[in-house]
């Protein structure tokens, strides 16, 4: 007997694929482990949240644009407290909370383990920019989402801060409860 839940998921993610490649964004694959929202307290106290982005899912002169743009709209979208999210971690930065995002990951590779492997490749296509991330706590994973949104042409494109939006949800949810309802090796 298949489980409703199963096939409601199921159904759900062959939608979000077909939907990802017309322009709306789609949340794939979700985990959380021992997430408890009063740690973005802890990092804003510590004066923000060191942002790790890896690929570039558009042409390389704009990845000062990329940058600015998913900081900025991780700072408006995650719930909780104000907090900077940067780039470059100011000397004085002794949290051990960061974000990992990776853009078109090449693959085959082991997602789950992107807080500590930042030897993850990229490999855009044609097709719809994929995003796969992580709430860090050092090296460890607390949260992962993973994300596409086709047909966008730069990070400032409504479609990406969309899927950048939804990106700050699921790996800062408003809510303690441990989830997986993705798959264990957490793959595009």
């Amino acid at each position: 007997m298949i489980k409703p839940f199963v096939t409601i998921t199921s159904v759900a993610l062959a939608a979000a694929a077909v939907a990802g490649c017309a322009g709306q964004p789609t949340i794939e694959n979700t985990y959380r482990s021992s997430y408890d929202p009063s740690l973005l307290s802890y990092a804003a106290s510590k004066g923000g949240m060191k942002t790790e982005i890896l690929g570039a899912p558009f042409p390389t002169g704009e990845r000062t644009q990329l940058e600015r743009a998913v900081t900025n709209r991780l700072e408006q979208a995650a719930p909780g407290p104000r907090m900077a999210f940067f780039t470059e971690a100011p000397a004085d930065y002794t949290s051990p909370y960061r974000v990992v995002l990776l853009f078109d990951p090449a693959p085959g590779q082991p997602l789950h383990d992107l807080c500590n492997r930042p030897d993850l490749k990229s490999q855009p296509g044609d097709g719809p920019v994929k995003v796969t991330a992580a709430f860090c706590s050092s090296d460890r994973a607390i949260t992962r989402v993973a994300g596409s949104v086709g047909n966008v042409q730069s990070a400032d494109d409504p479609a990406f801060q969309n899927l950048i939006g939804q990106i700050a949800h699921g790996l800062f949810p408003t809510n303690n409860i441990d989830q997986n309802n993705g798959a264990g090796d957490f793959e595009m």
